[in-house]
C-alpha cells in the first residue's frame, strides 16, 4: 500500500488562520527526570490541516463524535482547478459521473505551496456559489481544499461553509501535496481524534492506494 501524506506539520510557529492561538508542546517528564518523555499538547481545534463539523456553524450541528469513525474513510477524487480567484461550476461539472461515485472530494489549486507565506491567507481560491450549491448536492461525507478555508477570509456569513455542513458533509482545510496521488481511484482518510463534542479536529489525512 502506498500511503500519501496530505496534512502539515503541526508546530510553534507554524501558518495559522488570523486569530487562532498557536500550538504548545510543553514537557511533562524527561528521561532525566523522570525515566520517560511525555509532553502536555494543546492547540486549538482548527489548527493545521483539520475537520470542520457541523457542531462548527450550526446550532444543535452534530460533533465530531456524534458520525462513525466509517464516515471519515472512504473513495476520494482529487480535481485540478488551478484558479487564482474563484472556482467555477463549469471547472466541476465534467467530473459529475465521478463525484457521485466518491465519498471524498479534493480541490487541487495548488495553494499549498505558499504555506508560511504570508499571501497563504490572501484572496486564496474559493468556491463560487453556483459550484457550491452544486456540490452541496451530493452525498458526500466531505469536501477538502488545499488552502485555508472555503470561504474568504473576512466572511461573516460563511455560505459555502454552510452550504456543505448544513447537508452534514464535513471540511479538511489545509490539505498539501494533492499533486502526488495522480488520477487513479483511492481511499481517503481524515480521521479526528475521539474528543466529545467537537466543532473540529486536527487531522492526518492520507490518501492511499495499492503500491505499484
Amino acid at each position: 500500500m502506498r500511503v500519501i501524506d496530505l496534512s502539515h506539520p503541526i508546530q510553534p510557529g507554524m501558518p495559522l488562520f488570523p486569530g487562532t492561538p498557536g500550538p504548545r508542546l510543553e514537557p511533562l517528564a524527561s528521561l532525566e527526570r523522570e525515566g520517560y518523555v511525555e509532553q502536555w499538547m494543546g492547540m486549538a481545534s482548527h489548527t493545521g490541516t483539520h475537520i470542520d463539523a457541523p457542531a462548527h456553524l450550526l446550532p444543535g450541528g452534530r460533533g465530531l463524535e456524534a458520525f462513525p469513525a466509517g464516515h471519515f474513510v472512504g473513495p476520494g477524487l482529487v480535481i485540478p482547478v488551478r484558479s487564482e480567484t474563484l472556482i467555477r461550476l463549469e471547472d466541476l461539472a465534467p467530473y459529475e459521473a465521478r463525484i457521485r461515485e466518491s465519498r471524498f472530494l479534493l480541490l487541487h489549486t495548488g495553494w499549498d505551496a505558499r504555506w508560511g507565506a504570508p499571501s497563504y491567507f490572501e484572496a486564496f481560491p474559493i468556491l463560487e456559489t453556483a459550484a457550491a450549491e452544486w456540490l452541496a448536492s451530493f452525498d458526500l461525507a466531505g469536501i477538502g481544499i488545499d488552502a485555508p478555508s472555503l470561504d474568504p477570509v473576512d466572511s461573516q456569513s460563511l455560505p459555502n461553509h454552510r452550504a456543505f455542513l448544513s447537508r452534514g458533509t464535513c471540511l479538511i482545510e489545509n490539505l498539501r501535496s494533492l499533486g502526488a496521488i495522480g488520477p487513479e481511484p483511492f481511499l481517503f482518510s481524515c480521521l479526528p481524534l475521539p474528543f466529545r463534542e467537537t466543532d473540529g479536529c486536527p487531522v492526518r489525512a492520507v490518501a492511499m492506494r495499492p503500491a505499484p
